[in-house]
């Protein structure tokens, strides 16, 4: 699956962002020193930017002016702004801190979101797929069915080659004979401008997709009260997130943030995804304590940090720092889990074997 933007605590579930962006960077802007934004992490609400020391960053509503007595500057690497409106656009300025020379900039529209799918009868023929979006805000919304065919590039990246299935122009999808072997994908069009993609369903096979790990394979959950998730009041059990959140609830990988509430829309830092891992592998222990200098011994991600850093399943950002509050970005994801599966004697080998040093 492509994750896309890891921002939600949904992690191992399907959950997509959708953003209509382009980068914009004036002429009268092309003598500026600073470095154009790069944008690494949004939703709904806010958008984090890869962020270079010594350049400061503001936002403002397109055709508005950036108040750069509020600018920020980087933080391990990234700023982030937040309490944006959604479906809006924006644009971010950054300049050299201080300077007063027009900056660089780049433009955004923060568009819906998210999108996930959910089939009762896994991806079988005869099944019906429903697409789901969040927020629920449907209004002026087209929608395409494709097949999506996988390969590599060069450099090893996944590359999505979709073909758009013929009269699949609804939310919902009834699975076909003629699907079997394929990869299914469904995008959202907001006045002709895609605002989401899921990519990679299935494969659409007789059997349908394995059951969870650890579940039963006649366990089918109820979605009621007996559902982990009803314990949460900002959570849904028919939700499209369903199936992820209560294997992760029920096996102890994730828990709520609090005050009863599991904030599926919620960001996700390097120290939940390292606690994750840890409680997957059985909460070991590590056999002396983290050495990085942003991680107190009685944190509660501590143990996890310490473990995970033992059996080189994760490195710092820097030689004395974990950096475990900082979103979480793709490669590190990939990363961790790479590093993760090697620590269990898994992952590529022969000839093949490599480590990262990332």
């Amino acid at each position: 699956m492509n994750l896309k933007n890891l921002r939600r605590r949904g992690m191992a579930l399907v959950m997509l962002l959708a953003l209509t962006a382009g980068l914009f960077v004036p002429a009268w802007a092309a003598e500026s020193k600073a470095e154009a934004p790069e944008l690494s992490m949004w939703d709904p609400t806010s958008v984090t930017v890869n962020a270079v020391e010594g350049q400061e960053y503001a936002i403002a509503p397109k055709g508005a002016d950036p108040d750069w007595t509020k600018a920020a500057e980087p933080e391990d690497g990234f700023v982030t702004f937040e309490d944006l409106t959604p479906a809006s656009a924006y644009v971010i300025y950054t300049r050299m801190k201080g300077e007063t020379a027009d900056p660089q900039t780049k433009e955004l529209t923060l568009d819906l979101i998210s999108i996930g799918v959910f089939s009762e009868k896994d991806y079988v023929p005869g099944a019906e797929i429903i697409g789901q979006i969040e927020p629920e805000d449907t209004q002026g919304l087209t929608y395409q069915w494709y097949y999506d065919s996988i390969t590599e590039n060069e450099e090893g990246a996944e590359v999505h080659d979709m073909t758009p299935i013929d009269g699949a122009t609804d939310s919902t999808y009834t699975v076909k004979e003629a699907d079997l072997g394929k990869y299914l994908a469904f995008k959202a069009f907001r006045d002709g401008v895609e605002v989401g993609c899921q990519d990679a369903i299935g494969p659409v096979s007789e059997e349908g997709v394995p059951a969870l790990p650890g579940a039963e394979e006649d366990d089918v959950c109820p979605k009621d009260d007996t559902c982990p998730i009803s314990r949460y009041t900002d959570a849904q059990a028919d939700a499209w997130y369903h199936d992820g959140v209560h294997w992760a609830l029920g096996n102890n990988v994730m828990n709520g943030v609090g005050n009863d509430k599991f904030a599926p829309g919620g960001t996700a830092t390097r120290a939940m995804v390292v606690t994750m891992v840890w409680r997957l592998e059985g909460e070991p222990s590590a056999s002396k304590a983290a050495s990085f200098s942003d991680v107190s011994a009685d944190a509660w991600y501590a143990n996890a940090v310490a473990w995970a850093s033992e059996v080189h399943a994760v490195n710092g950002t820097s030689d004395t720092t974990f950096s475990p509050d900082t979103p979480i970005t793709r490669e590190q994801l990939a990363t961790i889990l790479y590093r993760y599966a090697q620590a269990k004697g898994e992952g590529f080998v022969g000839s093949w074997y490599f480590l990262l040093d990332a």
